[in-house]
């Protein structure tokens, strides 16, 4: 195939790709769910040929002869040499020298960007060399570190299984090497054929220095080949075995000559015509590709199509609470609830889209709708919050009714909030209560990126937590002396950064300043918030 040609039909394919299959992969965080989103180097990327066998057994020599040029890193010997994953691109104009790992793995004209997760290990011990070929261009070949009896992964410092499965998704042909003198299977050459499974069309065994093997050697050497081959490689067919004497130097005299040159001529032909061959795996994995793109999007669409009605965590949203929920879109509070963004034991957080209520919420763009839930055990020893209190004169429910209790507290956190905001304290502006489903201003930038609980936060330096500190010390403050209110249960996890400033929540359990526990709960409110902070910032003392 011209390269002309082949140039043509990759750009075409790149292009397709970016206009039918990458919007969907886009619009449904394809690359999240499976592997990240195509490059130009994978569609004009040349065809490859991924090269395994154990350490002297021909893989470089192989390289040498094909060429016919010399080449960076190229060394040859009887001992391991080849110490590197080095990959050699076959081009028009002069030979240039080698691009290390770290480089090449950014280069965007090549398909090595996602060999970065296999670490620092790995991408020391890879390289790239482009290389003048008087018989080759646009073909790339991959050598690799001889398999050895006595290495695993562990001491190699990488996953030399799960790059070759990588290269080999990658290649267009795979030649793995043997030769007749090592002939066993050990575990490492186990689990790098494992490594190939699924790429078995793509695979070759050459049975290199076959002319020193006599030629009765020869047949015992092939048959105990393919029996070692037939354990490890579950196909009805075993791949092709070319056998011959893969280097620049003439055969010894052999009764075998005229097989090894046939398959040598055969071999050399399929590399050739390798071009057709990669179009062919190109196509083959866009298609595979997109199928489960669209697949992926149409299961992410009836997800979401379904999450307003379905069932979630622990039974929040039960039948009872889809028609609370119904009512307050008829309302025109939201027009959808999407997932959901934080649980609790107590009760669960959604993202409400589409606010259409007041000038506040359309602003909003984004609320929240809390929905208690209803465990009669979640709510055991809560009297006490509401004991002495004159909103609740006629105290908390105790029957065996959990869903008064549940309305009775979600009734509470909806007042407190309300009077929180009217004292201008930090807290989400409440919008609606039905029942047990309160709406809600949403704290966050966006739908992904809700703010971060204060044990999350990661502030850049002391300065910064000791601001924080000060600020949550005011709003304490502010919650005491203004709203007539302690909350009872602060501490980091009852505290959002947003925008930089502290805001306080769930406040369903925040007590008057005339409940007779008051002091007690804000004293303890005070050791909470003051010992986390002496951690972040060692500053002061863990006392209140």
């Amino acid at each position: 195939m011209g390269s002309e040609y082949y140039a043509n039909i990759t750009a075409t394919l790149s292009d397709l790709y970016k206009r039918k299959a990458k919007p969907i992969e886009e619009d449904s965080a394809f690359a999240e769910f499976a592997t990240p989103a195509l490059t130009e180097g994978d569609f004009k990327g040349n065809p490859i040929i991924f090269l395994l066998g154990q350490y002297s057994t021909g893989k470089t020599t192989f390289v040498k002869n094909l060429l016919n040029v010399d080449y960076a890193g190229f060394r040859i010997g009887p001992e391991p040499t080849t110490e590197n994953f080095l990959v050699i691109n076959c081009e028009h104009g002069a030979n240039k020298g080698v691009t290390l790992g770290q480089a090449a793995v950014l280069d965007p004209a090549k398909p090595w960007n996602q060999l970065a997760q296999f670490g620092e290990g790995f991408l020391s011990r890879f390289q790239m060399v482009t290389v003048a070929s008087p018989h080759f261009r646009n073909l790339t070949l991959i050598d690799t570190p001889g398999i050895l009896s006595n290495m695993s992964s562990a001491q190699r410092g990488y996953d030399y299984e799960g790059v070759a499965r990588y290269l080999a998704q990658k290649a267009d042909l795979i030649l793995f090497f043997f030769d007749g003198f090592k002939l066993d299977l050990n575990a490492e050459v186990c689990a790098c054929l494992n490594a190939l499974k699924r790429f078995e069309g793509k695979l070759r065994v050459v049975l290199n220095k076959a002319d020193a093997v006599s030629s009765v050697q020869l047949v015992k050497v092939l048959a105990t080949l393919m029996w070692n081959l037939g354990k490890v490689i579950h196909t009805p067919e075993l791949p092709k075995i070319y056998v011959g004497s893969f280097w620049n130097v003439p055969y010894k005299p052999h009764p075998l000559v005229e097989l090894f040159s046939t398959d040598s001529c055969l071999l050399y032909h399929e590399i050739v015509s390798l071009g057709n061959a990669s179009i062919t795996r190109k196509l083959d994995d866009l298609v595979r590709r997109f199928n489960a793109a669209h697949a992926h999007a149409l299961v992410l669409a009836h997800i979401r199509m379904q999450t307003p009605t379905r069932a979630t965590l622990d039974g929040v949203l039960d039948p009872r609470t889809l028609a609370i929920l119904q009512r307050l879109q008829s309302r025109a509070q939201f027009t959808h609830v999407n997932s959901v963004v934080s649980t609790g034991k107590e009760a669960n957080v959604y993202v409400a889209a589409g606010c259409v209520g007041s000038a506040e919420q359309r602003a909003a763009r984004l609320s929240a709708v809390k929905v208690f839930k209803t465990s009669i055990l979640t709510f055991r020893n809560r009297a006490q919050y509401v004991e002495g209190e004159r909103r609740f004169r006629q105290g908390f429910a105790k029957c065996a009714n959990p869903r008064r209790m549940v309305n009775q507290w979600a009734e509470k956190e909806f007042r407190n909030l309300r009077r929180l905001v009217d004292e201008g304290v930090r807290v989400p502006a409440p919008f609606a209560l039905k029942s047990h489903v309160l709406h809600m201003a949403f704290l966050g930038e966006d739908f992904h990126a809700p703010a971060p609980r204060l044990k999350n936060f990661a502030a850049a330096t002391r300065g910064e937590w000791l601001r924080l500190y000060v600020e949550v010390a005011a709003t304490m403050r502010q919650l005491f002396q203004r709203a007539k209110l302690v909350h009872g249960d602060l501490s980091e996890y009852n505290l959002l950064v947003f925008r930089g400033h502290p805001y306080v929540i769930d406040v369903s359990q925040s007590i008057d300043t005339a409940n007779p526990r008051a002091l007690a709960f804000l004293e303890r409110d005070c050791v909470n918030v003051t010992r986390f902070f002496a951690r972040k910032s060692e500053f002061g003392s863990t006392a209140a």
